[in-house]
């Protein structure tokens, strides 16, 4: 992607002189929250937003009757309800084994991170640790989870309502903190930068469904999710639906040739028209996040999931929902590689943004090695159109965009 130089100067300069800020403001309150020893801080309550019940997402309009009706409580058991004794699933190895039959590729048209961390208002993502948090929950790393946007059996009890008495929230997400964050400190807006990234087709996130044999109700369907680069070289301003593209040598297993290589393979389910992910995946899918002119936050997703409702006509996805977690250490890295020199102040906001207590883990941060202190997961949750798409059947994979394609422009 060609970016003007000084665009992007710009924006590591700004990032710099604000972390330096946030530096004092952060060492502060860990100081006076925890004393010298610097253990997990509660976040701050999130400010008054005005909200309703409900909140809406800006979706492409469908054909009346193309887009099954919501489930709101899949009958697949995704999360139970009871929190679970190792306060988060260590990744599970799975053979891709479910092949075959029709499959059909898709590309997301848009990808739109929640306006606002506030707990009054759903979110998207997904309830990666089993728990259902308050804000002083230390097994949830002192963060109170939120209400699902789509998904109902993300709440306990399974299929409750928001506002409904009992119903807890068991959604983990901190990416709206996160990208809060930096929009503060560098006076950009990254979920514009996001969407101009997607509309452009300079980030194409993929998922390919195989073995479906009903678009309203089946039990078993393999589910695979991959980082694409397009193959075309016009219409670079727009998201088309029937186009090619190239699966990112990086989505794939090590020696891997083509999408059934993916790193991200994993069964899954079509239950009342909606596509779900029934398995924690196995390992983690790179996943280069856009935030800034020319600059992206280069971390791996793990225990990704991903829910779409498929159109009857299965040319479309509509009211996404695709989330994990994390490394924290990963997130430190990636933002000390776009402002160098302020790794402590970075590590500092890092500490009340991890909320996903990883397995060996006693405690969210861990800081025995106070010169290289252990994070926990930072939660993302994005939300998600899709069009449908091919894969190339003449260049499958690429290491990169190739020169004069969109993706490369």
């Amino acid at each position: 992607m060609l970016v003007r130089p000084d665009h992007r100067d710009s924006f590591r300069r700004s990032t710099r002189v604000a972390l330096a800020a946030m530096a004092v403001v952060s060492l502060c309150q860990c100081s006076a929250a925890t004393g010298s020893d610097g253990g997990d801080v509660a976040p701050e309550s999130a400010p008054d937003v005005a909200t309703s019940d409900v909140v809406t997402m800006p979706m492409d309009t469908p054909t009346p009757g193309d887009v099954p009706t919501v489930v709101d409580a899949p009958s697949v058991d995704v999360v139970s309800d009871a929190p679970r004794t190792d306060v988060i699933r260590a990744d599970v190895i799975l053979p891709d084994v479910i092949t075959g039959g029709p499959t059909y590729t898709f590309v997301a048209s848009r990808l739109t991170i929640d306006a606002t961390d506030a707990p009054e208002v759903a979110h998207t993502g997904f309830n990666v640790d089993g728990l259902f948090s308050g804000p002083t929950d230390a097994d949830g790393c002192n963060h109170e989870d939120f209400f699902s946007l789509f998904d109902r059996d993300q709440h306990s009890p399974s299929g409750c309502a928001m506002g409904a008495t009992p119903c807890t929230g068991g959604v983990d997400n901190q990416l709206p903190t996160v990208i809060g964050a930096l929009e503060a400190v560098a006076g950009s807006d990254p979920r514009m930068i996001l969407a101009g990234e997607v509309t452009n087709n300079r980030f194409a996130v993929l998922v390919q469904l195989s073995s479906v044999d009903d678009p309203v109700n089946d039990s078993s369907i393999g589910i695979r999710v991959f980082i694409g680069y397009p193959t075309f070289t016009t219409g670079c301003t727009s998201v088309a639906a029937d186009r090619e593209y190239s699966v990112s040598a990086a989505s794939l297993r090590p020696g891997g040739t083509g999408p059934s290589d993916a790193l991200i393979a994993v069964p899954g389910a079509i239950v009342g028209g909606r596509v779900i992910t029934t398995t924690p995946v196995a390992g983690g899918l790179p996943f280069p996040l856009p935030i800034g002119a020319g600059l992206t936050l280069d971390v791996s997703l793990h225990a990704l999931q991903v829910r779409f409702d498929l159109a009857s006509t299965l040319d479309r996805g509509t009211n996404g929902n695709l989330g994990g977690w994390a490394p924290g250490n990963e997130l430190v890295d990636a933002i000390d590689r776009i402002a160098p020199g302020f790794r402590e102040a970075v590590e500092a906001i890092l500490a009340g943004v991890v909320d996903v207590r990883l397995p060996g883990m006693t405690t969210c941060v861990d800081r025995t090695t106070p010169t290289m202190p252990q994070f926990g997961g930072a939660s993302m949750g994005l939300g998600a159109q899709l069009v449908r798409a091919r894969v190339s059947t003449t260049t499958p994979v690429a290491a990169r965009p190739a020169v004069g394609t969109c993706g490369a422009m």
